[in-house]
């Protein structure tokens, strides 16, 4: 089969002309991995039908793994000169779409062929458990709670609690909530986190004014616990490393309130202006939105910065409803792809740690796969375990890190079944406190005579450590009314340069 790339070859009766192609096509590459299904799907040869080709391999992939074993029967191998990639997506029209093909394409004409045999090996699948093992994944979220976030910059929680038992809602407990889940009216107020309100999934419709006035945004529960984890105080300085789309970004901001100050960094130009759209949305003018990739920004030109968050990009094997392979789960992890996002998620989270002043540094991601989470976190520790110790996060969540990782207690798992929420993970490293002989040492010096210094001539020099080689009188340490004990220190010279500083 020859894949008609032109789209204006694709019009065919105002539908897509070689669809089964073209969606087949699709579905091979993102079996091969090539490219997300969002990816492929809206690639510039057909990015004007990208959200019909998109529904109709999403649909197929819930009922993928049906569909194959049906089309076992067929043995397609032996003397059929069709795809069986473009036949699966005309199976799926065939059973569970249009109930009808399209024979302008061999892959219609295959399935009108061989539809007698293709409906009673359904019919004998579908009257057995097998239907109900081999479902997809990507058809369970359905089941899942639903979460959305009161903004707190647009609205209070009061406020919005107010408006959903306005349109007909009613306020229960959080535990009553998971035990009568075909309840579609009731709603609580998450036990973890205060400005969250859980859900049954077919009550997201009645929320459609609340999300266009952005007093709520729909968050999983999953993806607001790095920030909430973070917790910075109202006047801090945070940046978020790897913003887009700006679900958690929007979340720290309304932890700030409008005090203290946030930066955002984008390195995609599609979903930087994702990002700006969701800080627009939200109200949250004040934040600064960096189109520039991360890992290229330089640690002194932000002294005062106390939080980071990073969350880089990851597998996505936490995310219930994401359709990249999910009847690949099985078979296991691409291996050399979890090695290449281990090492760049690695190199963001060793560059954040870099920075002067940082207090606090939450690592997370949607993944459940070790070496994306705690291989990571145990490598970056073994590098900063001097300055940087991993806190023990949320004691009462019972969800914890793997115990082969040393530390894995401190750290947080979600694990859907039980935690009612997509698949994280969530780590955060804390810069630990100065002892008391470094602190000694450090005031003697500042009480040395220095004569008079002016602002100019000091600067802040960076070495995230208490040791001080003073080489001679002309580099002494001075104290300041802003002073206070931390990486940074304030060193003073006359007519020598800097030496330095180890």
């Amino acid at each position: 089969i020859k894949w008609p790339y032109s789209v204006r070859n694709y019009v065919w009766y105002g539908q897509i002309y070689g669809m089964y192609a073209v969606a087949g096509k699709v579905l091979e590459d993102l079996e091969a991995k090539k490219g997300s299904l969002r990816a492929l799907a809206f690639t510039s040869k057909h990015k004007k039908n990208g959200k019909q080709i998109y529904a109709l391999v999403a649909e197929t992939l819930k009922k993928y793994t049906l569909i194959r074993n049906i089309l076992e029967k067929l043995n397609l191998h032996s003397g059929h000169n069709v795809n069986i990639y473009s036949v699966s997506i005309a199976t799926y029209d065939f059973l569970f779409g249009k109930k009808r093909v399209n024979v302008n394409e061999s892959a219609g004409r295959f399935v009108r062929k061989y539809r007698g045999v293709i409906k009673s090996s359904y019919a004998a699948l579908a009257s057995s458990t097998t239907e109900e093992l081999t479902t997809s994944v990507a058809s369970k979220p359905d089941t899942l709670l639903k979460y959305v976030r009161v903004n707190t910059l647009t609205a209070l929680l009061k406020e919005v609690q107010l408006e959903l038992e306005g349109k007909g809602f009613h306020e229960v407990d959080f535990d009553r909530l998971l035990t009568s889940p075909q309840d579609q009216t009731s709603f609580a107020q998450d036990r973890h986190i205060p400005d969250l309100l859980v859900l049954h999934p077919s009550s997201l419709p009645h929320l459609a004014s609340l999300c266009k006035n952005s007093k709520v945004v729909i968050q999983d529960k999953a993806s607001c616990l790095p920030a909430h984890v973070l917790a910075p105080s109202h006047d801090s300085h945070v940046i978020d490393a790897c913003a887009a789309p700006g679900n958690k970004t929007t979340q720290l901001a309304a932890q700030l309130g409008r005090y203290g100050h946030l930066d955002a960094f984008e390195i995609d130009p599609k979903r930087f202006k994702t990002l700006q759209a969701m800080i627009k949305k939200s109200n949250a003018t004040y934040v600064d939105a960096h189109l520039m990739d991360f890992l290229k920004v330089n640690p002194e030109d932000y002294p005062k910065v106390s939080h980071i968050l990073v969350d880089p990009s990851c597998s996505g094997s936490g995310i219930l409803n994401r359709l990249e392979h999910p009847y690949n789960i099985a078979q296991g992890p691409d291996r050399q792809r979890l090695q290449r996002l281990s090492g760049f998620q690695l190199r963001v989270l060793l560059h954040a740690l870099k920075f002067p002043s940082v207090e606090k540094v939450v690592y997370s991601t949607c993944s459940l796969y070790k070496e994306e989470n705690e291989d990571v976190v145990s490598e970056a520790l073994s590098q900063v375990d001097e300055l940087f110790t991993l806190d023990h996060i949320m004691p009462n969540w019972t969800t914890r890190g793997l115990p082969t990782f040393g530390k894995g207690h401190c750290c947080l798992r979600t694990d859907p079944p039980v935690d009612h929420t997509n698949g994280f993970f969530v780590a955060l490293f804390k810069r630990k406190r100065r002892s008391s002989a470094d602190r000694t040492n450090l005031i003697t010096c500042s009480r040395k005579k220095t004569g008079h210094i002016s602002q100019r001539q000091s600067r802040i020099i960076n070495r995230h450590s208490f040791k001080p080689l003073l080489k001679s009188t002309h580099r002494r340490f001075i104290r300041c009314s802003k002073f206070r004990f931390g990486p940074a220190l304030f060193v003073t010279h006359s007519k020598h340069s800097l030496l330095g500083y180890h």
